[in-house]
């Protein structure tokens, strides 16, 4: 999507806008692409680190056939760690990488997250979803 950002305002009055790109996920690699692309020449970069107090990781192996039961499972056990304050991230890795790569090209992927996230709407649970 930021490859063809420019390409969209350059037209405009917009070029000589300050631009501020973020990102919680970026490799040093795609940050530079992003600088690039986004021709940023006189970029600050700010980095933070992962190592927050208002910040939990966890990784749990789910089910094939129990996604949903899985990932209902851990936001129960994330609304019981904050007393029912809580907001996150689930990843779903659906496949093994090889075949979440080919996917990303096609749709199975998309359509799984986009299944997941409605499935847990129709539950009272907030939620959205991400595919890039």
């Amino acid at each position: 999507m930021y490859r063809t950002l420019r390409e969209s305002w350059e037209p405009s009055c917009l070029v000589e806008v300050p631009i501020t790109a973020l990102t919680a996920t970026a490799t040093p690699g795609i940050a530079q692409d992003v600088q690039a692309q986004l021709r940023m020449a006189e970029t600050v970069f700010i980095k933070g680190g992962i190592n927050r107090a208002n910040l939990s990781y966890r990784v749990m192996k789910k089910s094939r056939s129990k996604v949903m039961n899985d990932i209902l499972r851990l936001i129960k056990l994330m609304d019981t760690e904050v007393q029912g304050k809580a907001s996150g991230i689930v990843y779903c890795v659906l496949r093994s990488a090889r075949r979440w790569a080919a996917d990303r090209v096609h749709t199975g992927t998309k359509a799984e997250c986009e299944t997941i996230a409605e499935g847990l709407r129709k539950l009272g649970i907030s939620a959205g979803f991400y595919h890039g």
